[in-house]
């Protein structure tokens, strides 16, 4: 082979590697929801998760929004490609934003009909839109139902309404407390929302705005006119891909259902990692380094006023019941494979593992409680100068316990208690193992009320 026909064929080769290259680029799509990782996402999660964006040489990233009107105010801005919006606020966008330059453009429409309605409770007594003259209505300010609620009261003659704003998570909250007569929001948001706090689905009414002659379509996919104009076939090629995607999640509701679930929990791995640019979260200029200073001062403000003002416990007290709940908050292992996807199996057994955990932790505190309250029905001695402590060998159980700068030791004496060992908190699993097998449900029962432990009554 001649010098010449080797150079030839080796500039044909890095030629035609160039070129495969360039096509198997694909192209960046930054897209914002309206809302959480609910439900709905579940149209655009699944196309990502089963590869259709990718076939279609599609990069896209889907993130979680606040808000209709938040996703028109990042496409136009150019923060994001596209979007999932309600038309109602891309409308108000383009009317109140005459001049701007990037107006996003709805290029698919995927609910033809709102889901916009007004929810109260039945004891309330509101069952048609005419009841609600006069009432108390809430919403925070940017809700889809909110906005075109002016509508809604035209189409049915409703008098005068009073409004109440509020951010997203204390709105279905209000209601139940009764703060407020009625609210509008998406059916599939509030209504699960009130279940969530207790409240049966048949003890709600829902006024759909489509069934009481409004007839306004719902959310769109827009898109930035830029990439309209100078990537038509883009578009193209994502709404093919979102159309697929669609078709699967209403044949298999359920799966889809659940890859929407594991990616609102992946959400919460993501809101931990460290930035992007530098590694350690506490690194001094850093977003999460604000943050935990943040955080680090409300709670010693919170501290202090709790320690020293009886009437900031009792708000903070309350704050805590009506943000957290009587059941605190609820952590749910998601062990993920090496392909993302959540063990559930593993899950099961982590879960069972730590509630077995807390049982034993939880008895143990008990088997503390009883000995330092000086349970007389345990047979446990009065302590004496020297520290220590005798049992009369009578009732339940009795002891003797020595206090020292090592800790202190413990020897159960009844043979009703044999082998339970009431030491400090390094014993505390080999504690709550002894006292759980040296007792029957009723007896626990009639110590936990004597010393009024609420979590082991049931």
């Amino acid at each position: 082979m001649s010098k010449r026909v080797f150079l030839k064929a080796a500039a044909s080769l890095v030629t035609l590697g160039f070129m495969g290259m360039a096509q198997a680029q694909s192209t960046p799509i930054k897209f914002q929801l309206d809302w959480r990782f609910e439900g709905p996402s579940a149209l655009f999660l699944t196309p990502v998760a089963k590869g259709y964006f990718k076939d279609a040489k599609l990069d896209v990233t889907v993130d979680a929004g606040n808000g209709s009107g938040g996703a028109v105010t990042r496409v136009a801005s150019g923060a994001y490609d596209m979007g999932f919006a309600d038309l109602a606020a891309l409308m108000e966008f383009h009317a109140n934003n005459p001049d701007a330059p990037n107006k996003p453009v709805a290029v698919m429409m995927v609910y033809n009909n709102t889901p916009a309605a007004v929810l109260a409770l039945k004891k309330s007594g509101i069952t048609k839109p005419a009841d609600l003259k006069g009432k108390k209505l809430g919403a925070p300010v940017f809700d889809a139902g909110r906005k075109g609620f002016p509508v809604f009261q035209k189409a049915n003659g409703i008098g005068n309404v009073a409004w109440t704003s509020m951010d997203p998570p204390l709105r279905e909250t209000m209601l139940v407390r009764g703060d407020i007569d009625a609210i509008t929001g998406f059916t599939f948001t509030s209504l699960l929302n009130l279940e969530a706090r207790g409240v049966k689905a048949a003890d709600v009414v829902v006024l759909p705005y489509p069934a009481f002659g409004v007839k306004l379509y719902g959310n769109a996919i827009i898109a930035s006119p830029k990439l309209i104009k100078e990537q038509p076939e883009v578009i193209k090629a994502f709404l093919t891909a979102f159309t697929k995607g669609a078709k699967d999640v209403m044949a298999n509701p359920g799966a889809a259902i659940k890859r929407a679930h594991a990616r609102t929990v992946l959400s919460y791995y993501e809101a931990a990692k460290p930035d992007r640019t530098r590694k350690g979260r506490r690194a001094l200029g850093t977003a999460n380094h604000e943050v935990m200073q943040a955080g680090a001062t409300l709670r010693q403000t919170a501290r202090h006023l709790e320690q020293n003002y009886d009437l900031a416990l009792g708000v903070l007290n309350t704050l805590v019941a009506n943000v957290v709940g009587p059941t605190g908050i609820g952590i749910e292992p998601q062990p993920r494979r090496a392909d993302g996807s959540i063990d559930d199996a593993l899950a099961r057994q982590i879960l069972a593992l730590e509630q077995a955990a807390l049982a034993h932790l939880h008895l143990a505190e008990l088997d503390e409680v009883l000995v330092d309250e000086h349970v007389q029905d345990a047979g446990v001695g009065e302590v004496d100068q020297g520290g220590e402590e005798g049992g009369t060998g009578h009732g339940l159980f009795a002891t003797r316990r020595q206090h020292g700068q090592g800790g202190r030791q413990d020897r159960a004496a009844d043979t009703k208690t044999q082998g339970v060992d009431l030491g400090g908190p390094g014993d505390l699993l080999h504690s709550a193992d002894g006292f759980d097998r040296s007792m029957d449900s009723s007896g626990l029962r009639q110590l936990t009320t004597k010393v009024r432990w609420p979590w082991l009554t049931a």
